[in-house]
């Protein structure tokens, strides 16, 4: 009786897990998004750039400066501002920030990197940083 009992728990085990099945396909499912396709809908920055002593990294797309710095420990997100072009290079200024970023060669010192830009941050109330950058 009891293998009876078993063999019976276990066919509707498996039917229900089969029904579970059916219902979360989740190549049907528009709200369901796989993994690969979450890092694909990230959108590009036109500009990265990197520095060193203390670790920063910066992002520029058409509508917000992403600035990390301090090895991620600060966080500055602002308006990306008009570019001013000047000879040999462009700056981005608002109210938080100031990016220069100079046409010219440059070499990560922590990697050895090349990279085709110089580039020199500003954050208010903090010395300016330096590193490398390149459009993407």
């Amino acid at each position: 009786m009891a293998q009876r009992l078993l063999a019976g728990l276990s066919a509707a085990t498996l039917l229900t897990l089969t029904a579970c099945e059916e219902q979360l396909d989740v190549s049907e499912s528009p709200s369901i998004v796989a993994e690969g396709e979450a890092a694909a809908a990230e959108p590009e920055p036109m500009f990265r750039g990197v520095g060193q002593e203390p670790g920063w990294f910066l992002r520029i797309y058409d509508d917000v400066i992403v600035y990390e710095a301090d090895y991620g420990e600060r966080r500055v997100t602002a308006r990306t501002p008009e570019v001013e072009p000047f000879d040999g290079g462009r700056r981005y200024e608002n109210d938080s920030i100031t990016v220069e970023i100079l046409d010219r060669p440059c070499t990560d010192t922590m990697s050895g990197a090349p990279y085709p830009a110089v580039v020199t941050i500003t954050e208010r109330g903090s010395p300016p940083v330096e590193g490398c950058g390149g459009d993407v």
